[in-house]
């Protein structure tokens, strides 16, 4: 999804039966509004419109740009902007990729980007850092990162699909043994369909129940 244009690009999945996602939750509550993530977000703006006067979001910069300038920023400048080029790199190697269904490179990228994440962006709480580490290394994934910014939540993994529940319980064993005064979970997500455009169904007419099907 490109968000700059609006657009996006249906990429089908792998065949069905060869990865499952791993959601570790680590019991601890995103809040992003108490977390570093709007200054992330404001020094991402500082520094677009550094490298380019007027330049409201780095999207609006070009790499090349970039590349020219980048040495010109302040160093924690200089790793925001570092993060946003080299995540949009990532997300279009990791599109041919999953197209492909190179799931190991898929797996790299994932732990790039949360290595970026952590040492670029500097987001990320340690008990989150701690837990894509335990699930990179468990028997079976490919790679893992944060779900959002890494201030609490969830790590999602993606796993050989015959390795998958017993990840997810190595995973679940050795946090709850290095954290045991949280309240993880762990579980498998297979893979769907997906949501896509269909029909759009007439208005209801008054005094009509509509129901969904679920």
């Amino acid at each position: 999804m490109d968000t700059g244009t609006g657009t996006f690009t249906p990429i089908p999945d792998p065949e069905p039966d060869s990865a499952s996602w791993i959601v570790a939750y680590s019991g601890i509550s995103r809040e992003l509004t108490k977390s570093g993530f709007n200054v992330r977000v404001a020094e991402c703006h500082e520094a677009a419109s550094l490298l380019h006067p007027g330049a409201w979001k780095l999207s609006d910069v070009p790499r090349e740009l970039y590349k020219e300038k980048n040495a010109s920023l302040p160093e924690n400048l200089r790793r925001r902007a570092e993060h946003f080029y080299t995540e949009v790199e990532r997300v279009q190697q990791g599109a041919q990729a999953w197209k492909e269904c190179d799931l190991e490179m898929f797996g790299r990228l994932m732990n790039q980007s949360c290595a970026s994440s952590i040492n670029n962006y500097e987001s990320g709480s340690p008990v989150l850092v701690e837990l894509h580490q335990i699930a990179s290394k468990a028997a079976g994934v490919y790679g893992s990162r944060f779900s959002g910014g890494g201030y609490g939540g969830c790590v999602v993994a993606l796993a050989n699909r015959e390795q998958a529940e017993g990840a997810a319980h190595e995973i679940a064993e050795k946090l709850a043994v290095r954290h045991p005064e949280l309240h993880s979970r762990v579980f498998v997500a297979e893979m769907g369909d997906g949501l896509f455009p269909g029909p759009v169904s007439p208005p209801a007419e008054e005094g009509m129940e509509v129901r969904a099907n679920g």
